[in-house]
């Protein structure tokens, strides 16, 4: 319009809302008639706020507001700084909606602020709308309505996530994929330990843990259960690291998993997998050598120094100035040296040149 040519031109004059007024639509969609208008709502007054609240429900293209790079954040501020009645109102208009709103880059937005500000009854039609059996999983595995399923199973009761079951079949498909990986996190930290749903997601795919520790997306789904999950899921999961410990340590991916393992499961199991790193041939550590000169195996034996206890650190040391002592300004042996920064005692590791090299806890890095 010219108004909003006007407006861009920028020659000097301080624009009000009340210069705008029949086009707040239009303004929404620009990217300083955008900031006027939010600025405006910040400022709290309700009279404004009615004026460019009834402007856009009232607009024909409020969908189209939702969808743009800039309108979308008009409607997510109206919406954080209405009633509950106007809230309801704009849900209203949106709810035919909800599933192009949610595959829509800056739609699935307002999608995820409509689930954290409505109540219940607002939010589960939200869920009928949007999921059905046949979609689930490719709105799961969309680079943006994975967002808006993330946020459902973050907010929303899970007495109304009965949708869930539509996952089994497919749990190692989402787990592999760059944006199902994320819902699969979701599912296993906030859904609660006991309920059925939940416990047949991890049933489905805790026989494949090991082609999951490896797996570039899938290893972090396995990060969240040691972290939230319960202990006959943490002690479903070491059954299938037990034996295999050191090999996964030093695995791009599986090492973080290894490093959870260490942070999250019981002392007796902590205990047992540290110990399948202590492997010693002729007296020498060959399996914390390997870990200190691994690119991913060093973090895993510094967690282990952080969280051994009792007979078993004191052995993890000694062995780990063995080795340090050996090692140290060696080329390549850069892993070893950040080491050092996990020590919180005060210790001399190595000789050189006849001067004692002190690492003291006051200088640690960790």
């Amino acid at each position: 319009s010219i108004l909003l040519s006007e407006f861009r031109i920028k020659n000097g004059r301080k624009w009000t809302i009340a210069d705008i007024r029949g086009h707040i639509a239009e303004f929404s969609r620009d990217v300083y008639g955008s900031r006027l208008i939010q600025e405006t709502i910040e400022a709290g007054k309700h009279e404004d706020l009615d004026m460019i609240s009834k402007e856009i429900m009232s607009s024909d293209c409020l969908v189209a507001i939702c969808s743009d790079d800039c309108g979308n954040y008009v409607v997510q501020k109206v919406l954080d700084k209405s009633s509950p009645g106007r809230r309801r109102e704009c849900f209203a208009l949106l709810l035919d909606h909800i599933v192009p709103l949610s595959t829509d880059l800056f739609g699935c937005r307002v999608i995820q602020k409509l689930i954290d500000i409505l109540p219940a009854e607002e939010q589960c039609k939200i869920v009928f709308q949007l999921v059905s059996e046949t979609n689930v999983v490719d709105l799961a595995t969309h680079e943006t309505a994975n967002h808006v399923i993330q946020k459902i199973v973050e907010v929303i009761p899970y007495d109304y996530l009965n949708f869930i079951l539509y996952f089994q079949g497919s749990v190692l498909k989402l787990s592999q994929n760059v944006y199902g990986c994320r819902v699969m996190q979701r599912c296993v930290q906030h859904l609660p330990i006991g309920w059925p749903r939940r416990l047949a997601l991890v049933a489905e795919f805790i026989p494949f843990a090991k082609v999951m520790m490896t797996d570039e997306f899938a290893n972090y789904v396995l990060q969240r259960l040691l972290e939230y999950g319960g202990d006959e899921e943490r002690n479903a999961l070491y059954q299938h690291m037990r034996g295999e410990f050191l090999k996964f340590s030093c695995h791009k991916h599986a090492s973080n998993v290894c490093e959870r393992a260490l942070m999250y499961c019981n002392d007796d199991i902590r205990k047992s997998l540290i110990e399948e790193l202590m492997v010693f041939e002729n007296g020498h550590p060959v399996g914390l050598d390997r870990l200190m000169r691994d690119m991913y195996g060093n973090y895993v034996l510094k967690r282990a120094l952080q969280l051994a206890t009792g007979e078993q650190l004191s052995a993890l040391r000694r062995a780990t100035h063995h080795l340090l002592a050996i090692y140290w300004g060696r080329p390549g042996m850069i892993p070893a040296k950040q080491l050092l920064s996990c020590e919180c005692d005060v210790y001399t590791s190595h000789l050189t040149n006849g001067i004692s090299l002190t690492i003291c806890s006051e200088a640690c890095a960790c």
